[in-house]
């Protein structure tokens, strides 16, 4: 990623105290160094940009080792790191994470067709059978659909009725995945709620955070670009868009992904770990992140009105930052820090 010619922002003085010192691989100090960057110019930088808030994690190894909240949650409430946020499609790689868990032990087959368990839409442009596995890697040719979001209390449905299959490119779209949640849940008959909590949520010991209707309470706002809170809204489609997490939360499931991928005790099996981390040749997608053209580095944003969030992993140099920002220009705060979580991947690697 090329430097910005801007002005540096707070954020990017917090991230070159991140690259300076986690180049001397000193963990204490880059909590140090980060926590005393932030409070001297980020606050200023929120208020600039109209951003009520936001947190930051910085993942190095198979762990967070900076993690944080600044700024507000909403009116009267602080941000903190333990501010949990709908996170919008950074519900994917985590959604993605579950399915091929829940698979490799056997709960049900990523490759057996979908068709099947979904008849109430219509398949007959389908190329190839469309497997749940295919779904998550956005390769099984459906069109780019977002399933619908209601607001709170509201009764939304994930039957699209009429939806053909069109050609087998590949192509991001939300459909996919709330086609890959809807045949897992009856598959295995267990809501993806549920199948959320044992394979990923329950053995990391969070409580809280998750997929689902209980997961709805209580919330980041999310603010328009005047900071006044827009109205909630949920969306059905929980694989696709229903995480509820802090930034620190989604470090966490990233960072045990990193340590299965490099054999280190984890929850996740190494192969499963393999098929979110690692691109097959010539794929724009793993199952949840999009591979950027610079070997072994994955991204994947978060967009919402009022919200703004970003995942950065770079395989090769383990390292990673999740930016959750709660304003309509929270995307210039994930430019800043991403781009300095890569010039600290670069450096790792050299």
């Amino acid at each position: 990623m090329q430097e910005t010619k801007a002005r540096p922002g707070a954020l990017r003085l917090l991230g070159r105290s991140a690259v300076n010192s986690l180049c001397a691989l000193h963990p204490a100090l880059v909590e140090r160094r980060v926590a005393e960057a932030a409070s001297r110019g980020v606050p200023r930088e929120l208020r600039r940009l109209g951003v009520p808030g936001f947190q930051y994690a910085i993942v190095v190894g198979e762990r967070p080792v900076v993690c944080g909240g600044l700024g507000l949650a909403r009116a009267g409430e602080a941000m903190t790191q333990r501010s949990r946020f709908r996170v919008a499609s950074l519900s994917k790689p985590v959604a993605a994470l579950v399915m091929l868990q829940a698979s490799a032990r056997g709960e049900f087959d990523a490759d057996a067709p979908v068709e099947p368990y979904i008849p109430e839409w219509d398949w007959r442009g389908a190329k190839r059978p469309v497997t749940v596995r295919r779904l998550l890697r956005h390769d099984a040719g459906l069109p780019r659909v977002h399933p619908a979001h209601a607001p709170d209390g509201e009764r939304a449905t994930l039957a699209m009725q009429g939806i053909e299959c069109v050609g087998g490119m590949s192509a991001y779209s939300g459909l996919n995945y709330a086609a890959a949640q809807l045949a897992v849940e009856r598959m295995t008959r267990v809501r993806f709620e549920d199948l959320a909590a044992r394979h990923v949520f329950e053995p990391l010991g969070v409580e809280g955070a998750g997929f689902g209707a209980a997961c709805r309470g209580a919330t980041v706002g999310f603010h328009d670009a005047e900071g006044r809170e827009l109205a909630r809204m949920w969306s059905p489609a929980q694989a696709c868009s229903g995480l509820v997490a802090s930034a620190s939360e989604i470090a966490v499931v990233m960072a045990q992904a990193l340590g299965a991928l490099c054999d280190r005790r984890s929850i996740f099996q190494p192969e499963v770990a393999r098929q979110v981390l690692v691109p097959r040749e010539g794929a724009a997608f793993t199952c949840g992140l999009a591979a950027e053209e610079r070997r072994g580095v994955l991204t994947h944003g978060g967009l919402r009105p009022g919200y703004r969030g970003f995942v950065f992993v770079d395989v090769r140099a383990r390292v990673g930052c999740v930016l959750l920002a709660n304003g309509e220009r929270g995307g210039e705060l994930n430019r800043d820090l991403s781009g300095l979580a890569g010039d600290l991947a670069t450096r790792l690697r050299a």
